[in-house]
């Protein structure tokens, strides 16, 4: 009613909770007072909701003068209090599945372009040395068929690298740990190749993400 939107309005410019103990003299509603009256509404309560809620106020009327006393008023307020956090608990559902969704699509972007683009790109966990991900390019690289087991490794990679240039592998990961996040370190080696004996490959490697202790 006319009468309840004269509370809520007062309720949401004030943003604290707004009770009418009697619509018949209360000089916050005096434009709304003669239809809120015939409407049967005597008292309201009015409480604003949490900012989850867009700024909606809940509103509670009553046929009865100064209502909203006490447990009344405790109760109006506990079911204020139930919306406001289901509100909050819609909007981050809201948020994360916005989040899930645009995580899938980065996902299904980066295996478009790491599909496409003829790239050896993998990442290192350098406290197991086990290679957590590798585009499908880097096997063609290596001329070996992935392998889930172990997910190139670093004695699937080593047993690929020429000899001479194991200490150039190992290298790179101590220069990346101590550089700079972002630096891009920088090595050529030399590949085991069955069509052509040896191949040249230049690596470059970046710390994706260190742990609380600052180790990559």
């Amino acid at each position: 009613s006319d009468g309840e939107r004269s509370s809520a309005a007062a309720a949401f410019v004030s943003g604290t909770t707004v009770v009418v103990d009697d619509f018949a003299t209360d000089e916050r509603v005096p434009l709304c007072r003669d239809f809120g009256l015939s409407q049967g509404v005597r008292s309201a309560m009015a409480v604003p909701l949490s900012d989850a809620c867009g700024g909606d106020v809940l509103v509670v009327s009553s046929p009865e003068k100064a209502f909203f006393v006490d447990e009344a008023r405790a109760a109006v307020a506990s079911i204020a209090m139930y919306f406001s956090s289901a509100c909050a608990g819609f909007a981050a559902a809201e948020r994360s599945l916005r989040v899930d969704a645009e995580l899938a699509k980065n996902k299904r972007l980066l295996e478009h372009i790491t599909t496409a683009l003829p790239l050896g790109i993998f990442i290192v966990d350098l406290k197991t040395r086990a290679t957590v991900f590798a585009t499908p390019a880097l096997a063609a690289i290596l001329e070996a068929p992935l392998d889930a087991e172990h997910r190139f490794g670093p004695a699937f990679i080593l047993e690929r690298i020429h000899p001479d240039d194991v200490a150039k592998y190992a290298d790179i990961f101590k220069d990346a740990a101590r550089a700079p996040d972002g630096e891009v370190v920088e090595a050529e080696s030399r590949l085991k190749s069955g069509r052509t004996g040896v191949k040249h490959v230049r690596a470059r490697a970046v710390v994706f993400e260190r742990a609380p202790d600052g180790a990559p």
